[in-house]
Protein backbone atom coordinates (compact mmCIF):
# COMPACT_ATOMS: atom_id res chain seq x y z
CA UNK A 1 0.00 0.00 0.00
CA UNK A 2 2.80 2.45 0.93
CA UNK A 3 4.76 1.53 -2.19
CA UNK A 4 1.81 2.45 -4.41
CA UNK A 5 1.38 5.76 -2.59
CA UNK A 6 5.08 6.60 -3.01
CA UNK A 7 4.93 5.62 -6.68
CA UNK A 8 1.91 7.85 -7.32
CA UNK A 9 3.53 10.72 -5.42
CA UNK A 10 6.75 10.33 -7.43
CA UNK A 11 4.86 10.29 -10.73
CA UNK A 12 2.93 13.39 -9.66
CA UNK A 13 6.11 15.28 -8.82
CA UNK A 14 7.73 14.34 -12.12
CA UNK A 15 4.59 15.41 -14.00
CA UNK A 16 4.54 18.79 -12.24
CA UNK A 17 8.21 19.35 -13.02
CA UNK A 18 7.67 18.46 -16.67
CA UNK A 19 4.70 20.83 -16.92
CA UNK A 20 6.70 23.63 -15.29
CA UNK A 21 9.66 23.17 -17.62
CA UNK A 22 7.39 23.02 -20.68
CA UNK A 23 5.49 26.20 -19.79
CA UNK A 24 8.72 28.07 -19.07
CA UNK A 25 10.12 26.92 -22.41
CA UNK A 26 7.01 28.10 -24.30
CA UNK A 27 6.85 31.42 -22.47
CA UNK A 28 7.03 34.67 -24.46
CA UNK A 29 9.27 36.30 -21.87
CA UNK A 30 12.81 37.27 -22.81
CA UNK A 31 15.64 37.85 -20.31
CA UNK A 32 16.47 41.49 -19.50
CA UNK A 33 19.87 41.79 -21.20
CA UNK A 34 18.70 39.89 -24.25
CA UNK A 35 15.60 42.09 -24.47
CA UNK A 36 17.78 45.23 -24.56
CA UNK A 37 19.92 43.75 -27.33
CA UNK A 38 16.86 42.87 -29.40
CA UNK A 39 15.45 46.38 -28.93
CA UNK A 40 18.75 47.89 -30.11
CA UNK A 41 18.69 45.60 -33.15
CA UNK A 42 15.10 46.64 -33.90
CA UNK A 43 16.07 50.31 -33.82
CA UNK A 44 19.04 49.60 -36.12
CA UNK A 45 16.77 47.83 -38.60
CA UNK A 46 14.18 50.62 -38.48
CA UNK A 47 16.88 53.22 -39.16
CA UNK A 48 17.76 51.36 -42.38
CA UNK A 49 14.11 51.25 -43.49
CA UNK A 50 12.54 54.64 -42.67
CA UNK A 51 9.15 53.72 -44.20
CA UNK A 52 8.56 50.97 -41.68
CA UNK A 53 8.82 47.19 -41.45
CA UNK A 54 6.19 44.50 -40.97
CA UNK A 55 6.18 42.54 -37.75
CA UNK A 56 6.66 39.20 -39.54
CA UNK A 57 9.62 40.51 -41.56
CA UNK A 58 11.17 41.95 -38.41
CA UNK A 59 10.72 38.64 -36.58
CA UNK A 60 12.37 36.79 -39.44
CA UNK A 61 15.34 39.17 -39.47
CA UNK A 62 15.74 38.92 -35.68
CA UNK A 63 15.30 35.12 -35.83
CA UNK A 64 12.58 35.35 -33.17
CA UNK A 65 9.04 34.04 -33.11
CA UNK A 66 6.32 36.48 -34.15
CA UNK A 67 4.67 36.55 -30.67
CA UNK A 68 7.98 37.39 -28.97
CA UNK A 69 8.71 40.09 -31.54
CA UNK A 70 5.21 41.49 -31.15
CA UNK A 71 5.63 41.67 -27.38
CA UNK A 72 8.93 43.56 -27.76
CA UNK A 73 7.32 45.96 -30.22
CA UNK A 74 4.34 46.54 -27.91
CA UNK A 75 6.76 47.53 -25.15
CA UNK A 76 8.60 49.87 -27.50
CA UNK A 77 5.32 51.47 -28.64
CA UNK A 78 4.27 51.92 -24.99
CA UNK A 79 7.66 53.52 -24.26
CA UNK A 80 7.06 55.80 -27.29
CA UNK A 81 10.24 54.72 -29.13
CA UNK A 82 8.39 53.52 -32.22
CA UNK A 83 4.98 53.93 -33.88
CA UNK A 84 2.81 51.11 -35.18
CA UNK A 85 0.42 51.44 -38.11
CA UNK A 86 -1.72 49.26 -40.36
CA UNK A 87 -0.77 48.77 -44.01
CA UNK A 88 -2.75 46.39 -46.22
CA UNK A 89 -4.21 44.68 -43.16
CA UNK A 90 -0.86 44.02 -41.48
CA UNK A 91 0.86 45.79 -38.63
CA UNK A 92 4.04 47.69 -39.44
CA UNK A 93 6.33 49.72 -37.20
CA UNK A 94 8.60 52.70 -37.79
CA UNK A 95 10.68 55.06 -35.69
CA UNK A 96 8.96 58.09 -34.20
CA UNK A 97 9.58 61.27 -36.15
Amino acid sequence: MMAVLHLLLGIGVIALLAIGIYTAWKSDEIAGNLKVEYKREIITILRRVPGGVGVAALAKELKLSIPKTARLLEEMVADRHIVDFEHKGRTHVRLRL
